[in-house]
């Protein structure tokens, strides 16, 4: 029997598990976001950047500045699908600097939301990867253009 009750907790665990191990499924789409860093009390400006991704319990997005780990954060994301903006209290959790654009890559988990706006924000990323709604939200195609040499022909 003990074998079935570690099943269950095992079954349980991963109940609440995306199909990539995270916590939540994540979505990739570009939204506005704006972000205030919280430092001692204190509040920086406003500054505005696009998602990278988005998920029930945090938002990966690019900012022109650097910021570190443990940094608090209050986010507004628009998401127009769902006519709102999703507001939060987020706290950094990783930062990647990307060479080619200058801009780095902010990982960061909600601490703070509200329920409808968390459960809003679920529903809807969980309808766009069931369909094919998500391949519109987010385009990873580069866009190249080269000149062709004589003779080349161009794909």
């Amino acid at each position: 029997m003990k074998w079935l009750s570690r099943l269950v907790k095992l079954w349980r665990r991963d109940e609440y598990r995306a199909r990539d191990g995270r916590r939540a499924p994540r979505l990739k789409a570009s939204y506005l976001i704006n972000y205030i860093r919280i430092d001692g009390g204190i509040e920086s400006d406003v500054r505005t950047a696009n998602t990278k991704d988005l998920s029930a319990i945090g938002v990966r997005f690019y900012a022109p500045e650097k910021l570190s780990i443990g940094d608090s954060l209050r986010i507004q994301v628009l998401v127009p699908a769902l006519d709102r903006k999703i507001s939060a209290f987020a706290r950094v959790t990783r930062v990647e600097e990307s060479p080619a654009s200058g801009l780095y890559y902010i990982s960061s988990s909600f601490v703070e939301i509200g329920q409808e706006d968390q459960e809003a924000l679920d529903a809807f990323i969980r309808r766009c990867l069931n369909s094919r709604e998500a391949d519109m939200l987010f385009d990873n195609q580069d866009i190249v253009s080269r000149k062709t040499g004589a003779g080349e022909k161009v794909s």
